[in-house]
């Protein structure tokens, strides 16, 4: 993570990413390997329930306990204008021996989305 000129530098746990206008979701990439992303942090942080709710999901409901005392901590977000991936080739252990032939078209990454 990097620090504004003069800011000392801040190790953090966690970044949420949310994704320009036209730029498709990481999600979207069902393939495991290292992605590199490029954009900018935003001045304010999220905490996960507006981050879901930002993305266009349904959060679960507010509550209390270590998970959603966790999910109120206000982390930065990362506003990402454009990702490539570097595949790796393993499988993950929830994807399946032929899981190439399995995923969509639209879930593969596209020749602009492999880093080169």
């Amino acid at each position: 993570m990097l620090a504004r000129a003069g800011d000392p530098p801040k190790a953090e746990e966690l970044i949420y990413p949310v994704f320009d206008k036209g730029t498709r979701d990481i999600a979207a990439a069902a393939i495991p390997g290292t992605f590199r992303l490029t954009g900018h942090y935003r001045q304010s942080g999220s905490d996960y329930y507006d981050w879901m709710k930002e993305r266009g999901h349904k959060a679960p409901p507010r509550g209390r306990g270590d998970r959603h005392e966790y999910w109120r901590k206000v982390h930065p977000v990362f506003v990402v204008r454009s990702w490539c991936a570097v595949p790796t080739g393993d499988k993950s252990p929830a994807v399946p021996d032929d899981w190439d032939e399995e995923i969509p078209e639209e879930e593969k990454l596209t020749p602009a989305e492999q880093c080169v």
